[in-house]
C-alpha cells in the first residue's frame, strides 16, 4: 500500500548551536512531506511487516531566513519478521532504521543530522500452550552523526565540526517470562544488559542492566492496566579520568488503556 503524510509543524528550536555565544536559538515552521510504502505478508508459519517512507523536511524561513539552509531529505525505515508464531519455539527478527533530525543520545547539545539503526533477535519458548513464555533476546544499535548545517572550523571551537567522531556502537542482550496465570492478565519480568563502543577513543563506554516486574492486564472489559517496577544501573564507565563509580536508580511504570471495542 503506497501513503503519502503531509504535516506542518512549528519547532521553537528548530536550530540550536551553543557555539559561539552570539549565536542565537531560530524557530521556524517546517512542512514534512513522506511519501512511502506498507508491504503486510500475513501467514501462519512466516509473517513479513514492511513500512519505509522518505521525509521532505522543508523549513520556511518564519523566524530567520537561515533556517532555509536545514531543508534536508530524511528517511526510515522498518522490518519484521515472525517465524512459527504460534509454534513452542518462534523466531522474531526487527530491524529499524531512521535518519532524522532527532538524536537517540541526549547529551549532544547541537543540532545533528541522525543515523540510527537498530537490529534485534527474540526467540520465544512457549511451553505448555502457551500460558508461560520465555524468551531470550539480542540486539546491535549503530548511530553516526552529521552535522546539520556548515560550520566554520577555523575559528571558535563549534561542536559541528567534530560530530562525525561521536557515533558509536551498542551490544545488547536480555530475557524475559510473561505468564498468563489469569484470563487477560499476565505476569511480567524483564532482564537487559547493554554495552557501548563509542567510535572515539576518549569517549565513555558504559555498560549496565535493567531488571523490572510487574503485571499486565484488564481491570475493566475497555480499561487495561500496567505496573511494573525495578532497578537499573550501570556497571561500568571507563573515561579518559578514569573507571567511574556506578550509578543506579529504582524504576517504575504506570499505564492505563482505554479500549472503545
Amino acid at each position: 500500500h503506497p501513503f503519502l503524510e503531509l504535516e506542518g509543524r512549528w519547532d521553537s528550536k528548530a536550530y540550536v548551536d551553543p557555539y559561539p555565544v552570539t549565536a542565537k536559538d531560530a524557530a521556524d515552521f517546517i512542512v514534512h512531506i513522506r511519501p512511502g510504502l506498507k508491504l503486510s505478508v500475513p501467514g501462519d508459519m512466516t509473517s513479513v511487516e514492511l513500512s519505509a517512507a522518505l521525509d521532505i523536511a522543508r523549513y520556511m524561513g518564519s523566524d530567520d531566513p537561515v533556517t532555509k539552509d536545514l531543508s534536508k531529505v530524511y528517511a526510515s525505515a522498518e522490518l519484521g519478521v515472525a517465524v512459527n508464531k504460534g509454534g513452542v519455539v518462534g523466531l522474531e527478527v526487527d530491524d529499524t532504521f531512521r535518519r532524522s533530525d532527532r538524536p537517540q543520545a541526549l547529551s549532544i547539545g547541537s543540532s545533528v543530522v541522525s543515523n540510527y539503526n537498530v537490529l534485534g533477535v527474540r526467540v520465544p519458548f512457549r511451553p505448555g500452550g502457551g500460558a508461560l513464555t520465555l524468551n531470550v533476546n539480542g540486539g546491535w544499535a549503530l548511530e553516526t552523526y552529521e552535522a546539520i548545517a556548515s560550520a566554520d572550523c577555523t575559528g571558535s571551537p563549534d561542536p559541528q565540526c567534530a560530530i562525525a567522531d561521536l557515533g558509536y556502537n551498542e551490544l545488547r542482550a536480555g530475557a524475559g517470562a510473561a505468564w498468563k496465570f489469569l484470563p487477560r492478565t499476565s505476569a511480567l519480568l524483564d532482564f537487559g544488559y547493554f554495552k557501548r563502543m563509542p567510535d572515539l577513543a576518549a569517549a565513555a563506554d558504559p555498560a549496565g542492566y535493567r531488571v523490572t516486574a510487574g503485571l499486565t492486564g484488564l481491570i475493566t472489559p475497555h480499561i487495561g492496566a500496567t505496573l511494573k517496577a525495578g532497578y537499573g544501573s550501570t556497571t561500568s564507565v571507563t573515561t579518559s579520568a578514569g573507571t567511574l563509580d556506578a550509578l543506579g536508580s529504582w524504576l517504575a511504570t504506570a499505564e492505563l488503556e482505554w479500549q472503545p471495542s
